[in-house]
């Protein structure tokens, strides 16, 4: 199995690390990744809540999306890299 299928976003376990230099940054990343997979923002899918989690000296950002067709569902990102910059 792939690196990037054990990174699928499903979970704090497989979220996907987010590399940048600063939390603007990392978090343009992240809509970029979500957009990549469920279609661009405000057409396919939209924002609900997001969260932040910290577990084993790591940070995690979970957004609870809804998409297009009223399904709704949380993708997680490492987000260390970046967290407080």
């Amino acid at each position: 199995m792939s690196t990037e299928a054990l990174r699928d976003d499903s979970s704090v376990e497989r979220a996907v690390e987010i590399l940048a230099e600063s939390e603007v940054e990392g978090v343009e990343k992240e809509y970029e990744r979500i957009s990549q997979h469920y279609g661009p923002e405000a057409k396919t899918w939209r924002t609900m809540y997001q969260v932040l989690i910290e577990r084993d000296g790591r940070q995690y950002d979970r957004l609870h999306i809804e998409l297009k067709d009223g399904t709704e569902k949380d993708v997680y990102f490492d987000i260390t890299d970046f967290y407080g910059k």
